[in-house]
């Protein structure tokens, strides 16, 4: 879902979020529908390709060659998160995967950038 007024995109899967985690996001979305639209997640050959692409842009010779193996085959999400996982380039990855999802689903830039559109 969609946060119209701030950009903020939520999301949630059953197998990796509690009840009460879900119950939160429902909530918000149940206090004000009109705020909120459902959006389709870009497919994961296109998120793996932004992972990629991050990778490349590693100045961190080392971390990028750990990236790149990370990418290599079943698992690789998952790899690539526990690789990234309490490195500074963890946030600028979040930054830049932001940045993506925002363009896959043509969000206006003053919703994604947190201004009433």
């Amino acid at each position: 879902m969609l946060d119209l007024r701030t950009g903020e995109i939520l999301t949630w899967s059953g197998a990796y979020s509690d009840s009460e985690e879900i119950d939160a996001v429902t909530d918000r979305i149940d206090a004000e529908p009109d705020r909120y639209v459902e959006i389709e997640a870009p497919d994961s050959s296109e998120r793996w390709q932004w992972m990629a692409d991050f990778a490349a842009t590693v100045g961190n010779s080392g971390l990028r060659e750990l990236l790149e193996v990370a990418l290599d085959g079943k698992g690789a999400f998952r790899r690539f998160r526990n690789v990234l996982a309490g490195r500074p380039e963890e946030a600028c990855w979040f930054a830049q995967r932001a940045a993506r999802v925002h363009e896959a689903i043509d969000v206006p830039s003053s919703v994604a950038m947190g201004r009433d559109a």
